[in-house]
């Protein structure tokens, strides 16, 4: 028996998987033959019956919103500080950082118009577009870069590379200041080549935050970016929504690898929580997941 009527009577429950039909498919053709009319629909059925993920996607549903499954739910919206693949995939499009790769790992800016090294190599100079706007509507500003790599680099505040820049493995920030209206120096406390790869370093996220992110304590509360997109809604371990970022400038270059434009395409991210892989194909066939 394929399948059965839930205890409620609403819905259809299937019993066996999507695998094993196909499994079965190959021996007995009567089986095949039911396999391309009916699993679409068996597998639209086993949507049906979770009437949460159901819900979940249907509150994003149209044609402003592209709905997105996720194996798990994100573990923060801090950057840099308890991250996975799922949480990285969600806080790219809302934070940024200085600097990021292209399709062949060579560091392009980002946030940054260009950036120059002093001949000693102990200092850098990042200079910062004019045109970076955060989710607040606040301009993009050296003070607040160099907030931001103060925070990073406290202890208190839990960031995962911290030991790559304070000094644990060699390499040490000592010093980051305004140089001018539009331009941040770092100073380091020795050469090192790949001092702009670290900065661009994925698993480090080194994104730019306003202080807003945080509440009068200190405490994290929420991420206000300058990504495409800013957080709407997280509802843990259902869904996590974004929506367009309206003060967004993109690059006026293409798209290469993390960088170029970055321009948003639709109005609305909705990631909904689909632990099962089942599951999230069903979804796609019945087109509450795209």
């Amino acid at each position: 028996m394929l399948i059965e009527t839930s205890p409620e009577g609403r819905c259809l429950k299937l019993l066996m998987s999507p695998r094993s039909i196909g499994a079965v498919a190959w021996h007995f053709p009567i089986v095949a033959a039911l396999e391309k009319v009916l699993l679409p629909g068996l597998l639209a059925l086993l949507v049906a019956c979770d009437s949460e993920f159901s819900r979940n996607a249907a509150l994003g549903n149209g044609p402003d919103t592209l709905r997105i499954a996720l194996s798990a739910d994100i573990r923060t919206t801090e950057p840099g500080v308890l991250r996975d693949g799922n949480t990285d995939d969600v806080l790219i499009h809302v934070i940024e950082p200085l600097v990021t790769y292209r399709e062949d790992l060579t560091v392009t800016p980002l946030l940054l118009s260009s950036w120059a090294v002093a001949e000693d190599g102990l200092s850098y100079l990042l200079h910062l577009r004019e045109d970076v706007r955060f989710h607040n509507g606040q301009l993009l500003t050296p003070e607040l870069v160099v907030w931001n790599f103060e925070r990073y680099l406290n202890p208190e505040t839990g960031w995962l590379c911290l030991r790559i820049f304070d000094g644990s493995r060699g390499l040490k920030i000592e010093r980051v200041t305004q140089e001018s209206e539009r331009v941040v120096r770092i100073e380091l406390n020795q050469r090192d080549s790949a001092f702009m790869h670290k900065l661009a370093n994925t698993q480090c996220n080194l994104g730019i935050v306003h202080p807003d992110s945080l509440d009068p304590g200190g405490n994290w509360r929420s991420p206000v970016g300058t990504g495409p997109y800013q957080l709407s809604r997280w509802k843990q371990g259902e869904f996590v929504e974004l929506q367009r970022h309206p003060f967004y400038r993109p690059l006026p270059d293409p798209r290469d690898g993390l960088g170029g434009s970055r321009e948003p395409l639709v109005e609305h991210l909705r990631w909904v929580v689909v632990p099962e892989a089942s599951a999230m194909r069903a979804g796609l066939l019945s087109g509450q997941l795209d």
